[in-house]
């Protein structure tokens, strides 16, 4: 998605968050009602994803910096399912990483390498 200057918020404070972003290419400026611009987001950075976790209205403007910043957006829907692949695997490692460390521990309570 390319974004340029001719309407410079990507979206409202207080609008329904419908997309993830992560930014490409350009700079974006985070814009809070009563603060101004409390942050400003470069290449490889993203936004917009409290308003899908928390299923919440935008807590901030996104104001374009420059013109042809260039964008991937993820709609809610493969966010969410993005979120699921990643809980899911995070609870697999962590499950998994916490009976490595439970056998390397009576192993060398026993005197054995784990290895």
């Amino acid at each position: 998605m390319e974004a340029n200057l001719i309407d410079p918020s990507m979206f409202n404070q207080g609008d329904e968050g419908r997309s993830w972003y992560i930014l490409l290419k350009g700079s974006v400026d985070v814009v809070i009602h009563g603060k101004g611009t409390v942050a400003t987001l470069k290449e490889g950075d993203d936004f917009g994803k409290l308003a899908l976790i928390n299923d919440a209205p935008r807590a901030a403007t996104i104001v374009l910096k420059e013109n042809n910043c260039l964008l991937l957006r993820v709609d809610k829907e493969h966010f969410n399912r993005i979120l699921r692949d990643v809980e899911a695997n995070t609870l697999r490692l962590q499950e998994h990483g916490k009976d490595v460390l439970i056998l390397e521990r009576v192993a060398k309570q026993r005197g054995y390498s784990a290895f």
